[in-house]
């Protein structure tokens, strides 16, 4: 950055006793001066200061002055009371002898307080209010008051005249702008026959181009005061010269006179006037000043600055080294900086000049940076202690600053997505040629530059050189947003979709036109913008949302999402049989977290429960539909539904047959079910033999005389409402024992009825499986028989049914495999 430091230092200098006037009326008025300023807080809010200058000789009190400010503009009129702000706090040892508002001279003494001093003090009264203003294009801010002082010997009726001035703004062309604010307070004496310097210079912080000029001094809004003949704004005193440049009155006045002075100072923006302000004061010139400091004055290693300006690079160090003359009416010299506040960081030392006793030099150093700098005025102020009359000098220097780099603050730069920019070095006044070299080395003037950060140094041919930083970022581009809530396994998940396309204000945003959502579990996808998806498992699942706009930007979002189980019914229970109570087992389970409660509905009549197991009775035979309802810990709902067939109790019945008709081993027994009211079947035979079909056969493989039982079952295979019957068949296995039977060895067929015929044994239920044969005692085969209905009885007659002579006979009676063979002896 280049610096350009101008020098603006009178050849003589002038005294400055402190005061506006040199009072010679005790009955003048009190009104020697007015400035009124304002500054920018934001927001529409605007800080009014009001400097009023007055005599403290004066017979007004502060109470009385005027502290209103009338505000009027095309748009907004109000009149603004301020507020007045306490006295200045001075550091010792002024503390110890000023009077309240009192400007203090370099002599420890106190102006103020004697109407008959030779040289009264002065007061500064600053008073300050806010008030909002909309924004408007020519706001006058106007303040008045009553008199000034009839010493005033340049115009008519200087008694009868107020004392006005305005401040102006263009909040339009220059929203939240401050005035230009005054350097030094303004000071009223200046000595006969010599060179004098008055400033008058301001600062603006907004950086805005300040214009001095010289006005006739107000008594009104558009009332000029009227000056004597011989007097003119630009020529307020008699004079061998008198000129303003860049706020500095430089004047040599050629007679003792009370006068009046008005400095504008104009501020424009883009060539547009944005503010203005004004100060009307009160001059007096005075005799017999004492000799002012001179001054010698360097720069790093230039001395005296012999050209009005020099260029100084960025950072580099600002020093001045200040020697006073030796030219002392009084025994010291003190040297300070006005406006030290307005150079931050900067610093003034003294020490004493060896070469001169009595005198100072004085280092004055700073570094200026891009924070800081500011076109503005370094204001020196050098006097002696020659009281009550010191000597006094001001030094002005106006510094202009001039960057490598036109505007070196951080470049921030909005850009479409999947857009570039390009970025270029704008200089400013640079000497001779420029380098330039950016982050990755590139060192073009001009750079294409994507969304991120950059920065570039410009170097002159003087080795100035300048930084700046650029920002680039998207300012319209799209952002995926979504909201998701738990929820239960059975229900669907419907995420919140919260995306947009972003745009800065005033750009036309891009739409969005694709939206690609993944719920995690390998298997959900939508590219619906409101997509809705159920999961199959419970768990937590990562939701991810790609959304594009139509200029082919993405934005990615991803959220977790907590699926909540739903309970695992498992529920048994016996055989809703009619009249008996029927209880259900609730075994369920739950993946994670726990069944909090239970709601059965046994559709019996209103019948319902909210225990986990429950039993109940059925009102009648039918199909029942039993719900059971549970709810989890996290709210969620399910349900299940099992019928219940309620049936009537079986009845158990059958009969049985033995096949085949003779024979008592290896019999083949068909049993006939006869069971009322059964749906399944178990048949015992003993023996570990079992069936469950309806109407088995039984093929017996021994002789041992089982019971049979045949359980009928109102449910398959299930022990409720079913019914039993024992059935005893062991007539069909009785055991044959020839040996234990007497089947008799003689027989006397003669029709008596007693021993007519050979039976060698009787059993009804053998009478199937029943044989008997005889032969006769040659061994000839006679007889032959398996019917009953002899009784079971040879009675001794041969196959033809003739009876046989006396003798003996042999016999073989068979039942199934069972025999017996024997001898009878026929006796007719």
């Amino acid at each position: 950055m280049l610096k350009n430091i101008t020098k603006q230092l009178s050849a003589s200098f002038f005294v400055i006793f402190f005061t506006f006037g040199f009072v010679q009326n005790a009955e003048a008025s009190h009104a020697l001066g007015a400035e009124l300023t304002y500054e920018c807080l934001g927001n529409g809010e605007y800080r009014v200061r009001l400097a009023f200058f007055r005599d403290c000789a004066g017979t007004v009190q502060i109470g009385s002055l005027n502290t209103e400010v009338e505000i009027n503009s095309s748009c907004f009129t109000t009149t603004l009371d301020l507020n007045l702000l306490p006295p200045t706090q001075y550091g010792a040892p002024f503390d110890q002898f000023l009077e309240d508002y009192e400007i203090p001279i370099y002599c420890q003494a106190s102006n103020c307080g004697s109407g008959s001093n030779a040289f009264p003090g002065i007061q500064e009264i600053v008073f300050e209010g806010v008030v909002t203003l909309p924004d408007c294009n020519d706001y006058i801010f106007s303040y008045a008051e009553n008199a000034r002082s009839a010493s005033i010997e340049t115009i008519l009726t200087p008694g009868t005249e107020d004392i006005y001035v305005e401040a102006f703004l263009n909040s339009v062309a220059a929203p939240c702008n401050s005035s230009p604010q005054f350097d030094l307070p303004a000071r009223g004496i200046i000595c006969l026959g010599q060179e004098n310097v008055m400033i008058h210079t301001a600062t603006d912080f907004d950086g805005d181009m300040l214009v001095y000029s010289l006005y006739t001094p107000l008594a009104g809004p558009n009332d000029p005061v009227n000056y004597e003949a011989g007097y003119t704004f630009t020529s307020p005193v008699n004079n061998n010269f008198f000129t303003l440049a860049n706020g500095e009155v430089s004047v040599w006045p050629t007679e003792q006179i009370v006068t009046i002075l008005g400095i504008k100072v104009e501020e424009f923006r883009n060539g547009v006037l944005v503010g203005s302000v004004m100060r009307d004061m009160q001059v007096t010139v005075v005799q017999s000043c004492p000799q002012n400091p001179t001054g010698l004055f360097q720069t790093d290693t230039i001395v005296g600055f012999d050209s009005d300006s020099i260029l100084i690079c960025t950072n580099d160090t600002v020093s001045f080294d200040v020697f006073l003359g030796n030219t002392l009416q009084g025994q010291n010299y003190t040297l300070a900086v006005g406006n030290l506040a307005d150079f931050p960081g900067a610093t003034l030392t003294t020490e004493p000049d060896t070469a001169n006793p009595g005198s100072v030099v004085g280092h004055f150093t700073w570094v200026p940076n891009l924070t800081n700098i500011n076109n503005q005025n370094l204001v020196f102020q050098a006097f002696d202690d020659n009281c009550p009359v010191v000597g006094y000098s001001n030094f002005s220097y106006r510094f202009y600053f001039k960057n490598i780099i036109s505007d070196a603050t951080t470049d921030i730069i909005g850009i479409g997505c999947n857009d570039s920019t390009q970025l270029e070095v704008v200089l400013d006044d640079p000497i001779g040629d420029v380098t330039y070299q950016w982050q990755d080395g590139t060192t073009s003037q001009t750079y294409w530059a994507t969304p991120g950060n950059y920065s570039v140094t410009a170097t002159d041919s003087l080795g100035c050189s300048g930084s700046d930083d650029y920002i680039v970022f998207n300012n319209n581009y799209p952002i995926a947003n979504i909201a998701l809530d738990p929820v239960c396994l059975n229900e669907p998940l419907n995420p919140e979709n919260l995306s947009f396309n972003y745009a800065d204000v005033g750009i036309t945003p891009f739409e969005l036109t694709g939206w690609n959502w993944d719920f995690g579990d390998a298997v959900g996808t939508s590219t619906d913008s409101a997509a809705s998806y159920t999961y199959t498992q419970a768990g937590t699942y990562t939701v991810s949302l790609i959304v594009e706009n139509d200029n082919a930007c993405f934005d990615t979002i991803e959220a977790d999402v907590i699926i909540h189980p739903l309970p695992v019914f498992d529920i048994t229970t016996n055989v809703a049989c009619i009249g008996t109570l029927t209880t259900f087992s609730n075994a369920t389970q739950i993946q994670s977290g726990s069944v909090t409660s239970w709601n059965w509905d046994f559709d019996d009549l209103g019948a319902t429960s909210t225990q986990q197991s429950p039993s109940h009775t059925f009102s009648e035979i039918s199909l029942y539909d039993v719900v059971l309802t549970g709810t989890t810990d996290q709210g969620c709902v399910s349900d299940t539904t099992l019928v219940a067939n309620v049936v009537d109790e079986a009845v158990a019945a059958f009969s049985y047959e033995a096949l085949p008709d003779c024979g008592k081993e290896n019999l083949q027994i068909y049993f006939t079910n006869e069971s009322e009211r059964a749906s399944s079947y178990l048949w015992d035979f003993g023996n570990n033999v079992t069936d469950t079909t309806a109407n088995p056969v039984y093929d017996t493989p021994t002789s041992t005389g089982p019971l049979t039982t045949l359980v009928a079952y109102a449910y398959p295979n299930e022990g409720a409402c079913s019914d039993t019957v024992v059935m005893d068949i062991t007539e069909l296995f009785l055991t044959i024992d020839f040996d234990t039977i007497n089947a008799g060895n003689v027989i006397t067929p003669n029709g008596d009825g007693f021993n007519d015929c050979l039976s060698p044994f009787w059993q009804e239920s053998y009478e199937d499986c029943y044989r008997l044969r005889i032969w006769d005692r040659w061994g000839l085969f006679i007889y032959d028989s398996d019917d009953i209905a002899d009784g079971y009885c040879w009675p001794g007659t041969d196959r033809n049914g003739q009876p046989v002579s006396s003798g003996s006979f042999f016999f073989v009676a068979e039942v199934n495999s069972y025999s017996r063979s024997g001898s009878v002896y026929v006796n007719p």
